[in-house]
This record gives C-alpha cells, structure tokens and sequence, in this order.
C-alpha cells in the first residue's frame, strides 16, 4: 500500500468517515488489495458475494477505492474488475429519494381521488403503497 493511501486509511479508520460494513469492504480492500470482489470477499465476515460487491460500488462512489483492472478471479474464475484503495477522503453517500425520480400530476392525482373513492379496501390498500412508493407522501 502506498504511503497517501495508508495515510488515508487511518484517517478514515480513527475518524469513523465511514459505515460499519463500508469499512469492513474498505479495510479488506487496504489490507488485502488489489483484488477482485470475489478474492477479496473470499477474507470477509459478509457472507453475501453481492453484498460485498455493492459495497465496493458505494466506496467507488464515495471516491476511496477504484477499478484499477481486470483479470481472471480466483475465486470464482470469472473474469472480473480489480479494486484497490485511493487516498482519497470519502465524499458523504447519498441516497436518491424515490420522490426525486417520479411526480404524480394534477390529473394523475384526480384519476386516483376517483379510484380511491371507489375502490374496495383491497384496491384501497393497493393505492395506497403506489402513492407512497411514488410521492412518499400519503394517500389521496
């Protein structure tokens, strides 16, 4: 590991800069790297191969490691990206509300005051999650 990016991995390490389970991806990806998800994930606690992979997708988000590669893993013997760290800080990680992606309009909102009027308790309740899914407000 590069003298920046063990800098960067105490600071990260004694700060707290990161989430529990970002850090257990990020501090095997240090320790360990470069590798792929499959060999790194091979020396984790994480169970799930995808959830250690899309922690590593939210880490190359947040800026603190990138693909530096390709190769054939051996672990699964796929063909695969390599990961290693940066000595970058991480940038905070953001979740996209739903709200963002979708909008019900003036008559999207008339169509379903007419269909929640209507409806039975089983259409009702149906209307219910899509408002919420979409608006994550609530219902008409």
């Amino acid at each position: 590991m590069r003298e920046t990016s063990l800098a960067a991995y105490e600071r990260i390490k004694s700060e707290g800069l990161l989430s529990i389970r970002r850090f257990e991806v990020y501090e095997l990806t240090a320790l360990h790297g470069p590798g792929t998800a499959g060999e790194l994930s091979s020396r984790s606690p994480i169970q799930n191969r995808n959830n250690f992979a899309t922690r590593l997708s939210e880490l190359r988000t947040q800026g603190v490691v990138r693909e530096c590669g390709e190769k054939t893993c051996s672990v699964t013997g796929h063909h695969a990206i390599v990961w290693e760290t940066t000595d970058e800080m991480p940038v905070p990680f953001k979740r996209e509300s739903k709200s963002q992606f979708l909008e019900l309009s003036p008559t999207d909102m008339t169509h379903l005051r007419a269909l929640w009027r209507k409806g039975s308790p089983l259409e009702r309740a149906t209307l219910w999650r899509v408002v919420n899914f979409v608006r994550g407000g609530k219902a008409p």
